[in-house]
């Protein structure tokens, strides 16, 4: 998978037509993103075009309300890897900005979907939302279908006992310790990526070493004792 960090890197003439775009912030790349773009992969194999991932970084809850909030469930690294393991074509990363928060939901379609990615097929979630004060939904993405010339995919929300599938419900879990749950819901094992730092070494004089974990999210596990499979790569 192709990564690209902003718009300007997308050279639209570079690659096969048509282009299927997937939309969404996708913290976590859990099971309801993964068929988001999984169904925008499976029409571009279709139609022998070209699957183009387009997600945002910082998180556009941050830029908009000027929290912290929300916990991210990924870094952007991790999540970039995460959805490079669905197997779209590229992925690119807009830097979500306040220039970028303001726009009307027309520029957006008109701007970054059609001049700027040459999008002919558009793969969003039913609660997709975009444009200045999230002015911009579904609704309008179809009303506009024929005026920019892209035909509009929407993926229905996909549900777990009773409740839809979203970040902020995996962020719930992950904080009460509900990791059965957090394991349904994302569809893989809940998965911290981080930098090992040097402690004060206590373990090590007691004969049981450990690592310290500089964690590269935010979302994290309250206090405790946790059976865990750990990985390590110089990467």
């Amino acid at each position: 998978m192709e990564k690209l960090h902003g718009l300007l890197n997308f050279k639209k003439n570079r690659y096969r037509k048509p282009v299927i775009v997937a939309i969404g912030t996708f913290d976590g790349v859990h099971r309801a993103h993964k068929r988001i773009i999984g169904k925008a992969l499976k029409i571009a194999e279709k139609l022998e075009g070209t699957s183009v991932v387009l997600t945002f970084y910082p998180h556009p809850v941050r830029i908009v309300t000027k929290k912290k909030n929300p916990y991210l469930l990924t870094s952007l690294n991790h999540r970039l890897e995460l959805i490079k393991e669905i197997g779209p074509d590229t992925a690119v990363v807009v830097d979500f900005n306040k220039r970028f928060a303001n726009q009307q939901p027309e520029d957006f379609i008109s701007k970054v979907l059609k001049d700027k990615l040459g999008a002919s097929i558009v793969v969003v979630g039913e609660n997709f939302h975009f444009g200045r004060g999230k002015s911009g939904n579904v609704d309008l993405l179809k009303g506009l279908c024929r005026k920019f010339n892209y035909k509009l995919i929407v993926v229905p929300s996909l549900k777990s006992k009773g409740k839809v599938i979203s970040s902020s419900l995996i962020r719930e879990l992950v904080k009460s310790g509900d990791f059965s749950r957090v394991r349904q819901l994302l569809g893989r094992p809940f998965s911290i990526w981080g930098t090992v730092t040097k402690g004060d070494s206590r373990g090590r004089k007691l004969g049981y070493p450990t690592a310290n974990i500089d964690p590269h999210q935010e979302a994290m596990p309250s206090s405790g004792v946790y059976a865990v499979l750990a990985v390590v790569s110089n990467v």
